[in-house]
């Protein structure tokens, strides 16, 4: 059988703007510095990076026992694991990266690169098959600059890698609509499970049919059995999981269910849809929900409208936070439609349409939209990587580390210990679990020692050899890092400044507490405080 052209031309165009577009977020990566960033710019960054770490790690070591046990004896190390509070998926696939370029933030960010380059390419693709190349290229490139998805190319984040799962899901249901069937039903299955097996921002997913069925005035999808057979198998994929993670989950929700939180996120939301598609790929989305309310048979453009609606509504909904990073998802079918809007508003103007194609004048109108989204991305460091390496050269028998600063500058260090220390010699402690008390969030906060006096004698007693502090400009913030700097300053601890260095987020300072060993009952009751729960020894009996 001869190969059909069109379909090799199509997907020729593919691979070219896959690639184009994966290039692009690399070169801005290399322009950047994210390739060498210690993970702090973000608080997420580092839980997201170590996670897969012990995912890599645990298939390194050939599965070595309770999956669970490992991970907790891995938490004792680096106390910056949270699957659980995130869904597991994003970290096989991650970790499948590890194993092909090593373990390091430069393999991560390659990972975040190709996953962007998936959503604009992606969405350049489907505007190029309506609109042609022109404005194809443009709404990849909006896709590209909106702020917050750009934002997230230079940073380890799941919120492109659940785009590109979202996107998916809203097209397999627009082939499901269009010719239903249990294959097409099972696919928007799998989507959908894979959306919100990766962030439970997928979860919005659970609208989009019904929005799809309001925005094209037809119940014909949502009646099909095979439809409620794909509900089904949604369920039984994802469930479980929610149902056992649940608690952990809502640990990290900063506001409550309820009108109380409704009422601000509406308006916010509002708001930062107008930032992640920009003042034409809005006019677009509008104008192109209006066609498909009047009567636009399009199927893939009414389910991209429809997970736009769904995502909206149900970040207006679920009190995790007021971030509009949470909107990340639906930039690429936002801007899908968008195109397909602004189309519609220059055909319906004939006097306008004989002069230039639509194409064309989408093309102008999102090149014009990214120059405005346009932000240049940055990255902060903190310069973690060069005090691991320290305390590496060092080579002491003391291999207690306690990091303290603020939530970033822990998350830097476990992520620096994690890249430069595979075989889990050292124990980093945060300075927001032993010196304080607080939920994952960050909230109900309570410092645990309120004189420098008897931090200074804890301290002393510790058997802590090793103190890495990053002090932002200024008076630090948390209570217990300010009576830490205290303590150092005007208290004789046994600590020894032997590294300072001003990094971009601040003053970095690594001070040596102890040259000897500490005792197993100073350990042991130290990880009984930084990480209950765990069992002793190293993860999986590693040597």
């Amino acid at each position: 059988m001869r190969a059909d052209p069109r379909r090799a031309d199509e997907a020729a165009a593919a691979i070219a703007l896959l690639l184009g577009f994966t290039l692009i977020c690399l070169a801005i990566q290399w322009r950047v510095g994210a390739w060498q960033a210690d993970l702090g710019t973000n608080g997420d960054e580092a839980a997201h990076f170590v996670s897969a770490m012990l995912v890599f790690d645990y298939l390194r070591h050939g599965l070595p026992g309770s999956p669970m046990r490992f991970a907790r004896a891995y938490y004792q190390h680096w106390p910056r694991v949270a699957i659980g509070h995130w869904p597991p998926l994003f970290y096989p696939f991650q970790a499948l990266a590890f194993a092909i370029g090593g373990r390091s933030v430069g393999t991560a960010m390659a990972v975040q690169a190709l996953v962007a380059g998936g959503a604009c390419g992606w969405a350049a693709w489907l505007v190029r098959r309506r609109l042609g190349w022109c404005a194809g290229v443009a709404a990849g490139a909006a896709v590209l600059a909106s702020p917050l998805l750009l934002f997230s190319v230079d940073l380890v984040l799941v919120d492109t890698a659940l785009a590109l799962w979202m996107t998916a899901s809203a097209l397999a249901w627009a082939g499901f609509a269009r010719k239903p069937g249990l294959g097409r039903a099972i696919l928007f299955a799998a989507m959908a499970s894979g959306a919100i097996l990766t962030k439970g921002n997928g979860i919005a997913l659970a609208l989009l049919p019904p929005f799809h069925a309001l925005l094209t005035r037809d119940l014909g999808a949502l009646r099909d059995r095979r439809a409620w057979v794909a509900a089904a198998l949604v369920g039984l994929a994802t469930g479980p999981w929610y149902v056992l993670t649940y608690r952990l989950a809502a640990g990290g929700f900063v506001y409550h269910w309820g009108w109380d939180y409704t009422r601000p996120a509406i308006p916010f939301y509002l708001r930062a849809l107008l930032t992640c598609l920009g003042p034409f790929g809005l006019l677009g989305l509008l104008a192109g929900l209006v066609a498909i309310w009047r009567g636009l048979r399009d199927q893939t453009m009414a389910a991209c409208g429809a997970l736009v609606l769904a995502l909206l509504m149900f970040q207006m909904l679920a009190p995790a936070d007021l971030t509009g990073r949470y909107l990340i998802p639906l930039v690429p079918a936002g801007m899908i439609l968008g195109a397909a809007g602004l189309a519609a508003l220059w055909q319906a103007a004939p006097a306008l349409r004989r002069h230039a194609p639509a194409g064309l004048v989408v093309g102008v109108l999102l090149v014009a939209d990214a120059a405005l989204l346009w932000r240049t991305p940055h990255v902060t460091p903190y310069g973690m990587d060069a005090v691991v390496q320290q305390i590496e050269a060092a080579r002491g028998a003391n291999r207690l580390v306690l990091a303290a600063g603020n939530d970033h500058a822990e998350g830097a260090l476990i992520a620096a210990f994690a890249v430069h220390d595979p075989t889990q010699r050292y124990y980093v402690l945060r300075g927001s679990q032993l010196l304080a008390e607080t939920n994952f969030m960050g909230s109900a906060y309570r410092a645990r020692f309120t004189h420098a006096a008897a931090l200074a004698a804890w301290l002393r007693g510790s058997g802590i050899g090793w103190l890495a502090m990053a002090l932002p400009s200024g008076r630090p913030k948390m209570r217990h890092d300010r009576e830490l700097l205290h303590v150092l300053t005007g208290h004789d601890v046994g600590a020894r400044l032997v590294y300072r260095a001003q990094e971009p987020r601040g003053t970095v300072m690594l001070y040596r507490l102890d040259r000897s060993a500490p005792s197993p009952a100073q350990t042991a009751a130290l990880l009984r405080r930084a990480a209950p729960g765990s069992p002793p020894g190293r993860p999986g009996g590693l040597p």
